[in-house]
């Protein structure tokens, strides 16, 4: 998988689009749902965000990581994003990111 790529000094958005419970196979809207950025060592950058679920989709849930976090002089990271639907069913997730500074050219 490639790393998704985070900005030194920006906030960014995250998005988890169609989150289903595993044992119905129905979307959720009732899910506690928090992503974390974490150095590669599993330090925590921030803290946990929680992440609000978008009304009327089917399971979308999205939230910002904040400009705040200190990504400052790291090249990769963590973003581990947990989600739990209550009564032992719960999902975890944990990607690969890419800290970069905006630069002229990563504007269209």
């Amino acid at each position: 998988m490639t790393p998704q790529v985070f900005y030194h000094g920006n906030d960014m958005l995250v998005v988890v689009n169609e989150l289903k419970n595993s044992s119905s196979g129905a979307y959720t809207s009732s899910a506690t749902v928090t992503a974390e950025l974490k150095k590669l060592d599993g330090t925590s950058l921030e803290g946990a965000n929680t992440l609000a679920y978008v009304s009327e989709t089917n399971g979308k849930y999205q939230g910002i990581i904040s400009d705040a976090a200190s990504t400052s002089g790291l090249r990769n990271g963590r973003l581990v994003v947990i989600a739990d639907d209550g009564a032992g069913i719960r999902g975890v997730w944990d990607f690969m990111v890419h800290f970069k500074t905006r630069a002229d050219e990563d504007v269209d």
